[in-house]
Parts: structure tokens; C-alpha cells; sequence
């Protein structure tokens, strides 16, 4: 890529620096949007373009995946919720 890198929503990115993968959300020419997971948990972050590169897939970081666990998430945070109301 250029000194004017364009990423696309779905390509997977990381830190010129390193750091987890992470998908894109959306994009412009400055400005990026990305979504990654961290232990279970979902984090979202915008970077300048020029501080991200294109990297390789990992199967743990795609976006399906990230939305399923965060519906995992979601489910097991209902079931807890549910458990100590019927422990009253």
C-alpha cells in the first residue's frame, strides 16, 4: 500500500507497532474503525490510517466470531441475571 492506504470494511488490520487483530468496521481515507476481542471481551477503536497495516486472518479475530462470543457474552450475562432472581 501507498502512503494513502485505504482499508475496506471486513479487512483485517493491526498497529504498524503490533498488537491484536482487528477487524474493520468502516473507513475513510483518515480516519478507521475496528472491532477486536480481548479474553472475551469486545473492544472498539478508530486509529489514523497511517497507523495501521493490513495483516494476515486469524480465525479467532474474524468479525463472525467476534459477534458470536459477544452473543455468548450477552446470553451468559442474562443467565446469571436470571439465576440470582431465582436465588431470592
Amino acid at each position: 500500500m501507498s502512503d494513502d492506504k485505504r482499508f475496506s470494511v471486513g479487512d483485517i488490520v493491526s498497529l504498524n507497532s503490533g498488537g491484536h487483530s482487528m477487524t474493520v468496521l468502516s473507513a475513510n481515507k483518515q480516519s478507521v474503525s475496528c472491532v477486536w476481542s480481548v479474553r472475551g471481551d469486545i473492544k472498539k477503536g478508530s486509529f489514523p490510517a497511517h497507523a495501521l497495516k493490513e495483516t494476515e486472518a486469524d480465525a479467532n479475530q474474524s468479525l463472525a466470531a467476534l459477534i458470536k462470543e459477544s452473543m455468548k457474552l450477552d446470553e451468559s450475562t442474562k443467565l446469571q441475571s436470571l439465576d440470582r432472581e431465582n436465588a431470592k
